[in-house]
């Protein structure tokens, strides 16, 4: 979250958040479809076809670096565990839930940032912070992803949030 949030990012990072933030299109996809659909093969058969949808998000990285392949098979690891394992349908339900709250979150933060996108526009760097920090050195222009971070910034943000409230509710039910 702290890179989101960071007042003097480097280029190369806000280009990988960028990436980042549109690669999570799949993860948000595939958990709803392996979270609905229960035989064993279909989701072997989608982690797969989200596997080339991650590897091609993956080379647009700027440095190469692997890290949407990483968090995409870690993310299809633990799905996994919870396709070939017997669950509750509490479980089942819970992950169904959490998994199309996390796709309205992010359908939700889109919509938000391009509805505002030309205001959103106008809270990026000033001039004189861009050239007092020494971004002008490539014609880096931190605006030109200041959309998808702050769709980003929301997105992880409400998720955090929504992940938090429901931990508490579940606590609170509990006892």
């Amino acid at each position: 979250m702290h890179a989101w949030f960071s007042i003097n990012p480097d280029p190369l990072t806000v280009e990988t958040l960028a990436v980042l933030i549109c690669s999570e299109f799949i993860m948000v996809n595939s958990g709803v479809l392996m979270a609905v659909f229960q035989k064993k093969l279909l989701i072997l058969f989608f982690a797969l076809v989200y596997a080339l949808f991650a590897y091609e998000f993956n080379k647009m990285l700027p440095l190469q670096d692997n890290k949407i392949m990483i968090a995409y098979f870690v993310l299809v690891l633990h799905r996994m565990r919870f396709a070939f394992y017997n669950k509750s349908e509490k479980q089942r339900d819970k992950l169904l839930g959490l998994s199309g709250l996390a796709a309205i979150l992010y359908i939700v933060s889109i919509g938000f940032c391009v509805v505002f996108s030309n205001f959103l526009r106008k809270l990026t760097y000033t001039k004189a912070f861009l050239d007092e920090n020494n971004f002008q050195h490539n014609n880096y222009d931190p605006s030109q992803n200041s959309i998808l971070m702050a769709t980003g910034s929301i997105y992880y943000s409400l998720l955090i949030f929504s992940y938090l409230s429901n931990e508490y509710l579940e606590k609170k039910q509990g006892h």
